[in-house]
């Protein structure tokens, strides 16, 4: 009887089809990396942009308590995603029924919309741009905490800085 052991680590797996698939890893991981764009760092990638967030109807008491320089976090990805660099209010934009079974614009007392300027770290894709690992493009809704205001908004714009 011949012994069948030779070649083997612990008596089960052929050291040369451990290292055939070794290599076959190494090989994937590599053709990953170059096709995929994996490996390379999003700090790496990232580039300064301007979000512009625009709620339609915030309490007028909200807006005074955001300013220039005040941190933004997104309640959505739960994580800080830049600096105001700009916020400005007009009359809130809402929508009522009217007489004449058709929507009509109209004003709400006692609330303001509102652009809020966010200057931030992203990397620019052909969908947006990705903030925390979510994509923010035009129309995107989410929950902002711009100093110690809270806003219901949309993206409104982007702006490439560099």
């Amino acid at each position: 009887m011949e012994n069948k052991k030779t070649g083997m680590i612990f008596g089960k797996i052929n050291i040369i089809d451990l290292v055939i698939a070794a290599l076959v890893v190494c090989v994937i991981v590599f053709v990953a990396s170059r096709f995929l764009g994996v490996g390379e760092s999003e700090f790496v990638r990232a580039q300064t942009v301007h979000v512009t967030f625009f709620g339609t109807s915030s309490p007028d008491f909200v807006s005074p308590n955001t300013n220039i320089g005040d941190t933004v976090w997104d309640d959505h990805i739960n994580q800080s995603i830049g600096r105001v660099v700009g916020v400005e209010t007009d009359e809130s934009v809402e929508f009522e029924l009217g007489n004449d079974n058709r929507l009509h614009r109209v004003a709400r007392e006692g609330h303001e919309s509102v652009f809020i300027t966010v200057e931030a770290r992203g990397v620019v894709t052909d969908n947006g741009i990705v903030l925390g690992g979510t994509i923010f493009a035009p129309g995107h809704s989410t929950v902002i905490y711009a100093g110690w205001g809270k806003y219901f908004v949309r993206v409104y714009a982007l702006e490439i800085v560099e």
